[in-house]
């Protein structure tokens, strides 16, 4: 009897320990997951504000997408050199080890117009595209200067608040635009640049 209930105690410690193990192991996973997906972001939103700002490509109608380092390109372009210059701005972001360059180059392409109705075929839950519009924002260069609420109901979103410039305020516009599940977005943005300081007059 003594040997069988040393047997039980120690199973049951072992089965004690492989569970505490396994909490603490998926929440470090879960941890990990957190912060992979943050940096997916950043990077997104560093290679698409290049896009936005580069005159060879903001005309066109390109999608960015980031998953553990790997970017895939895709959309339009009407010439060979724009979708090279396309991929090696992805590789120059910090963290991309690969790119996917699915960019169709068309010599009849003709860049579209701004459209506010975009279908991306999925449902896509609003916290989620708040939360991925935001940390887009925080990021971006080109978006500063701006005190920002985004709220988001049935993929639109609506963007209020202050800009710093009439280019911060479009930039929030495109950001926001090119986010996965949003189909069309408010920009209630208000630009209020900074009054030169009276130190400043001669």
């Amino acid at each position: 009897m003594t040997q069988t209930r040393k047997v039980l105690r120690a199973s049951a410690l072992a089965i004690a320990m492989a569970l505490t193990l396994g909490t603490f192991t998926n929440a470090v996973s879960a941890q990990d997951g957190i912060a992979q997906s943050v940096t997916d972001v950043r990077q997104e939103t560093q290679i698409w504000t290049t896009y936005a700002m580069s005159p060879y490509l903001r005309a066109n109608d390109l999608k960015v997408s980031v998953h553990n380092g790997k970017a895939t390109l895709t959309g339009t372009v009407d010439e060979n050199i724009n979708k090279e210059l396309a991929k090696q701005i992805a590789l120059g972001v910090d963290g991309i080890k690969d790119v996917d360059n699915q960019i169709v180059v068309s010599a009849d392409y003709v860049a579209p117009a701004q459209s506010t109705s975009r279908s991306y075929g999925q449902s896509v839950d609003d916290v989620g595209i708040t939360a991925t519009i935001k940390s887009k924002l925080l990021w971006s260069k080109y978006a500063s200067g701006l005190d920002t609420e985004v709220s988001t109901q049935a993929g639109k979103v609506t963007l209020q608040g202050t800009a710093a410039s009439k280019s911060a305020k479009d930039a929030a516009y495109g950001l926001a635009m090119n986010t996965r599940g949003v189909s069309s977005v408010d920009n209630k943005l208000v630009v209020k640049e900074a009054k030169p300081s009276t130190t400043d007059k001669v």
